[in-house]
């Protein structure tokens, strides 16, 4: 678990499961606790089902200073909508980045869907996807990612980005706004 005292989480003989929730590991989406540690837990959680589970984003804004996500395949991050679930990233670089995982991953049919990111440390961006460093181009790597209802908002400066989108292939975005 994410936080300590809390209990466990088992996923043992559940076969039904069809997603599971940030708050299970400790996030609380009140702008306050430092989510990013539960997001892992999530994350990690949903990455041992055969073909992943959705982690749902509740209702409220959720704050991340440190742990940044590791892409992997069939990765959802689902929220409210973008009006409903907001996620301020606090922390520097991406808070998201393809690049960490290119070499180890199958990294595609990532989905991230419903809600808000604020960037609110100038230089630090959302999301890098693609990978720029290595000499993988084809669509193994990074592709068939869904992008669907997000606003993404950054601070102000040559060197913010919202989504670094570099080499990135199959990449659909319905109704995203950066």
């Amino acid at each position: 678990n994410a936080t300590a005292g809390l209990g466990t989480v088992s996923f043992v003989g559940n076969t039904s499961l069809k997603q599971i929730y940030a708050e299970w590991w400790g996030a609380v989406a009140d702008n306050i606790v430092d989510c990013g540690a539960a997001f892992l837990a999530a994350q990690a959680a949903a990455k041992t089902r055969v073909n992943g589970v959705p982690v749902r984003l509740l209702a409220g804004t959720y704050k991340v200073t440190s742990q940044k996500l590791t892409p992997f395949a069939n990765m959802a991050f689902i929220g409210e909508g973008p009006s409903i679930t907001q996620i301020n990233w606090n922390g520097t670089g991406y808070w998201i980045d393809e690049q960490e995982a290119a070499l180890v991953n199958n990294v595609d049919r990532g989905h991230l869907e419903g809600f808000t990111i604020n960037v609110t440390v100038a230089g630090s961006s959302f999301m890098r996807l693609g990978d720029r460093t290595q000499a993988y181009t084809d669509a193994h790597f990074h592709d068939r990612w869904l992008l669907r209802d997000l606003e993404v908002f950054g601070q102000a400066g040559a060197s913010s980005k919202g989504l670094d989108l570099t080499q990135t292939i199959n990449l659909r975005m319905d109704r995203v706004v950066v």
